[in-house]
């Protein structure tokens, strides 16, 4: 999410974007720091997730389920 996926209007998402623009940011801050926000949600996620994933770094974290569970 982020870069050039920033279009949430319509999603649950778009809090996150809102949250920025209502604390003074522009457009393009607000999506920055939108990303960032969900970004750190997606690991609190994983965190408490059972399953293992791994990080794959190519412009920004993402997350790739391993599939190793018993």
């Amino acid at each position: 999410m982020g870069g050039e996926n920033f279009e949430w209007k319509g999603t649950p998402l778009y809090v996150l974007y809102q949250k920025h623009i209502a604390n003074g940011k522009n457009h393009e801050s607000a999506v920055e720091f939108a990303a960032k926000d969900l970004g750190w949600l997606v690991k609190a996620v994983l965190k408490e997730d059972k399953r293992t994933f791994e990080v794959v770094k190519i412009w920004a974290n993402s997350y790739r389920w391993i599939g190793n569970e018993p």
